[in-house]
């Protein structure tokens, strides 16, 4: 989008796509010290509901969207609130993962943990490049085929904050 919409150089895209792990790095300490005082089930909630919010308003769902007359502020506020999502999801949900886990289990978990992320990030980035480029396919237009990516991610996150509600009941009940 940065590129082919926007027309920005790929340095310029980058430059801007860095204002999601500068947000992530600002987020995740705060919500990992926040999470171990308040819980986590609450704040992996919200990381993932900001997350469903930020993904529809990209997708054109809750605003205006990434349009060709989107501002650049707008879509680095966007890419911030992605960053925040990570941010605020990530640091609490692994804490409860591994406070799960038996201490001499701990290495294992982490290594599971880490694959499970990474399998989970490699099968994000192909779901949303076939469900573009099957739209892109169909219709040669290229914004709507990255909206429609969008919305799918969106309503995936809500899953993930559903699950992490859930999650929280069902531990609440287990003590």
């Amino acid at each position: 989008f940065l590129e082919e919409v926007f027309g920005l150089t790929t340095d310029r895209a980058g430059l801007m796509m860095t204002s999601i792990p500068l947000t992530i790095l600002i987020v995740a300490p705060l919500s990992g010290r926040l999470s171990d005082r308040i819980g986590t089930h609450g704040l992996s909630a919200l990381g993932a509901s900001i997350g469903a919010a930020a993904l529809f308003w990209m997708a054109g769902i809750t605003g205006a969207g990434l349009l060709p007359e989107a501002s650049r502020v707008s879509v680095v506020i966007a890419f911030c609130a992605i960053g925040l999502s990570t941010g605020l999801f990530h640091s609490p949900n692994n804490s409860a993962i591994m406070n799960d886990v038996p201490h001499n289990k701990l290495g294992i978990a982490s290594a599971i943990l880490a694959t499970i992320r990474n399998l989970g990030l490699i099968t994000g980035t192909s779901l949303a490049a076939a469900i573009f480029s099957w739209r892109l396919a169909q219709s040669s237009e290229y914004v709507p085929s990255l909206h429609l990516a969008l919305y799918v991610a969106g309503v995936l996150s809500i899953g993930a904050a559903v699950a992490s509600i859930f999650r929280g009941g069902l531990e609440r009940r287990r003590s």
